[in-house]
């Protein structure tokens, strides 16, 4: 199976909102949509209903430099 180009993962400019991010757990990372909506809060760290390239970015440090699978990196690159 080939990886999936980030492109798909990163969010646009205006961020991505809650069906985008279902329909991208599912199709890109390989994740349920049952999955979607506590992933989503983990990763929308200011509320308000969309994941901005910034938090989308912070969770991918924390990823790096965390070793807590809570973590919001671990909560979205762990369905890899």
């Amino acid at each position: 199976m080939r990886p999936k180009p980030i492109e798909g993962i990163v969010p646009t400019p205006h961020g991505t909102g809650k069906e985008e991010f279902a329909r991208l757990l599912r199709d890109v990372l390989g994740g349920t949509e049952l999955d979607a909506p506590d992933r989503f809060a983990a990763l929308d760290s200011d509320g308000d209903g969309r994941i901005s390239r910034e938090e989308f970015l912070r969770s991918a440090r924390h990823l790096v430099l965390s070793s807590e699978p809570s973590a919001p990196g671990g909560v979205i690159f762990g369905v890899i």
